[in-house]
């Protein structure tokens, strides 16, 4: 197994934050993830108390038993972050079927909350995903 080393510019995580979102960067993502954006098919999650949106690929080669990649977004982010499109598009190209998961209130789905919610629900993704 090879070893990776951050590139002694990029070291520092603040540095690492702003270079991902350079206009450069989003340009190039959304040019990769083009194919897999224009394929995707929304779900719609029963996570128990809530409903969760989430975004579905089919494998390339159409495959319904090839490998399932379940991509969640970190704080404040969502199934359109540019790390998350950049992971879904490279593994959809090596034939990886795609969900990507919004976790309630991320992305469009805050008409989906009727009322006042805890925003830390790990078992109503637990849930949505069996």
């Amino acid at each position: 197994m090879s070893h990776f080393t951050v590139a002694r510019g990029l070291r520092n995580p603040h540095i690492q934050g702003l270079v991902s979102r350079l206009p450069m960067r989003k340009r190039r993502v959304m040019q990769q993830s083009a194919a897999l954006r224009a394929s995707t098919h929304p779900l719609l999650l029963h996570g128990g108390e809530g409903q969760l949106l989430a975004f579905h690929n089919a494998a390339i080669s159409g495959d319904r038993h090839a490998p399932l990649a379940l991509l969640l977004h970190g704080w404040e982010g969502s199934s359109e972050s540019l790390y998350l499109l950049a992971t879904a598009a490279l593994l959809h190209a090596q034939g990886w079927q795609i969900v990507r998961l919004n976790l309630r209130d991320h992305c469009a789905s805050h008409h989906l909350n009727r009322a006042l919610f805890h925003s830390c629900r790990e078992a109503e993704v637990a849930t949505a995903i069996s």
